[in-house]
């Protein structure tokens, strides 16, 4: 059942997917090729490879400088480079009798939130950024809003009250040993840390947040995945893991579009879609209430500089940095015009036009 452009025609599990035009469509977007073949290839160079073959003509692979050197490299070949939407942040888990689990404690909420915070302050933020990010945007900067993105109204203002000053870009190794002590918590303490195993650069994250987590008094051990099993482990294998590193991607501008990340259990237990750790506080829930009903600017940004005040003060996890962005696609493809928010480079692809065949 389908009521847009394309349907699906063919599809292989994790190889390709067929759309082709769907012939029923009334709707103002018609044109576009006749047909759609999306690929799946996780290896940001393999990706460049294929498009330097021809076998794709258009690819939005992770960025990283050496992806962005192969594509100039090639001939006939334009590219894009800019910031997505997406960010990339840690989040913790709250409740799988983890390190950051106040059942852990005796149901010690305090010491629970405590370890979380000497957790968050140990990673190297501005590291990260300048040996992973600037070389490809000179102008990165930390990221300190989990909901607001930088450069939209009410950035500035969130990051002036939220209460993520506490937790300085470089990270802050003394005050987390400080605060492990404080709370009469010794180290190390493991942490079993997620993310996609076959992500380079988030390979390199890990290193450099190991390195500056065991200065701290944290012992990470990697959990990663396989890209194919990726997904799957981070929306249900909570008990197998403590921390999870990965990117969320902005699909719209509405104020409540972060609900899902953040909003607790309902009467059936079930927590919002994407709160892969399990987070629970009634007042945000509440102030996410509020905010869906709210249509004054005004009050919109009120609430969630409200919303975010509890989210750092719970120690809910970090915001790192807004991705940098690669687009790269055949020249003989016109109409291209990607964006930063998904559907990224799908967006236009009623413009699209091959003027050779390939």
């Amino acid at each position: 059942v389908n009521n847009g452009p394309y349907v699906i025609t063919e599809y292989v599990e994790n190889q390709y997917l067929t759309l082709s035009k769907n012939e029923a469509y009334k709707g103002d977007h018609g044109t576009g090729p006749d047909t759609v073949t999306v690929r799946y290839i996780d290896d940001p160079m393999a990706q460049v490879q294929a498009l330097q073959n021809g076998e794709v003509d258009l690819i939005g692979p992770q960025a990283s400088a050496d992806v962005l050197t192969a594509l100039e490299a090639l001939d006939g070949i334009e590219v894009k480079a800019g910031v997505e939407g997406t960010y990339e942040h840690v989040d913790l888990v709250f409740n799988n009798a983890g390190p950051f689990d106040p059942a852990t404690y005796g149901g010690d909420a305090a010491k629970a939130k405590a370890v979380r915070e000497a957790f968050l302050l140990s990673i190297p933020r501005q590291t990260i950024i300048d040996n992973l990010i600037k070389p490809l945007n000179p102008d990165a900067e930390v990221r300190n809003s989990m909901i607001v993105l930088p450069g939209a109204p009410g950035y500035d203002e969130m990051v002036a009250e939220n209460g993520s000053a506490n937790f300085p870009d470089a990270g802050d190794v003394t005050k987390a040993q400080e605060v492990l002590a404080a709370a009469g918590v010794t180290g190390p303490i493991d942490v079993r840390f997620a993310f996609n195993g076959d992500n380079t650069r988030r390979q390199n994250e890990y290193a450099l947040i190991k390195d500056a987590a065991a200065t701290a008094g944290f012992n990470l051990i990697d959990t990663s995945k396989p890209a194919a099993e990726w997904g799957p482990f981070l929306s249900s294998g909570q008990a197998e893991y403590d921390a999870s590193l990965f990117g969320w991607q902005s699909t719209s501008t509405a104020v409540t579009e972060s609900d899902a990340n953040y909003r607790g259990p309902n009467a059936a237990g079930e927590y919002g879609s994407n709160n892969y750790g399990r987070y629970s506080n009634p007042e945000v829930d509440a102030l996410f209430d509020e905010l869906q009903v709210s249509t004054e600017l005004e009050d919109q940004q009120r609430i969630q500089r409200e919303i975010e005040k509890h989210l750092w003060a719970d120690a809910f996890g970090i915001t790192i940095f807004q991705f940098p962005s690669i687009k790269g696609w055949n020249s003989e493809l016109t109409g291209v015009d990607p964006i930063t928010i998904s559907p990224t480079i799908f967006y236009g692809f009623w413009d699209w036009e091959k003027t050779a065949a390939s």
